[in-house]
């Protein structure tokens, strides 16, 4: 009887390392939901996110050829931002089409294990080189270009309303201009009180420090 039941007892333990190794082994798509309200839950990643080999030089040249940017959403299971960037941004279906005309989007899981080649050849797992680029929040979202991963174009940490997340894309990727946001065009700025009406900045040496603010009307951002 104890022969028997030690034997099951091995059994159950390798069934159960078995199912916790293919459950470890699984693509960062099939994110699962958490227990818990909304807050502590986890977004699908989108069906057309690009499919990659996470070999970022080959990623960055695909894109520039197809004349789009390359996009690295970083994010992580359980995240409630990560889940509002997704729902309310991605999910948005004329922001989803201009980013699909522009950028190919690849998501980096940042407790993940797959592999992942550096422009140099180097090999590591999402995990590090999740490190290597300094994400400190979920989500995160790299903008490359041929200057790679040295100098991002653009770099969104943390959740970005959607008018804000949609006027950051049209900047980094060229297309503002195309609908007139140029501030030779919206000449007219916001005025506060606080403000200086003198422009002449060498008149303000030896003064308190001078702050700039660039802005241009109808900038959801400068708003």
């Amino acid at each position: 009887m104890f022969y028997y039941l030690t034997n099951l007892s091995i059994i159950m333990l390798l069934l159960v390392s078995i199912v916790t190794n293919i459950t470890a082994q699984q693509s960062t798509k099939d994110i699962k939901w958490i227990d818990g309200d909304d807050f502590g839950k986890s977004a699908q990643i989108p069906y057309w996110f690009k499919e990659s080999f996470l070999e970022i030089e080959l990623d960055i040249e695909e894109a520039l050829e197809a004349e789009r940017l390359l996009m690295l959403y970083f994010h992580q299971e359980g995240c409630p931002y990560c889940k509002a960037t997704i729902e309310k941004n991605f999910s948005d279906p004329t922001t989803k089409d201009f980013i699909q005309e522009n950028f190919d989007v690849v998501e980096i899981n940042i407790r993940g294990s797959r592999s992942i080649t550096l422009p140099n050849g180097d090999i590591v797992d999402e995990r590090a080189f999740s490190k290597l680029m300094k994400i400190q929040y979920t989500p995160t979202i790299l903008i490359l270009d041929d200057s790679g991963l040295n100098e991002p174009l653009e770099r969104m940490n943390g959740f970005r309303p959607l008018p804000i997340f949609q006027e950051t894309l049209l900047v980094v990727s060229g297309k503002d201009e195309e609908i007139g946001f140029t501030l030779e065009s919206e000449p007219n700025l916001v005025k506060e009180n606080y403000f200086s009406e003198n422009y002449n900045l060498s008149t303000f040496t030896g003064q308190k420090p001078i702050a700039i603010f660039i802005e241009k009307k109808d900038s959801a951002i400068c708003q």
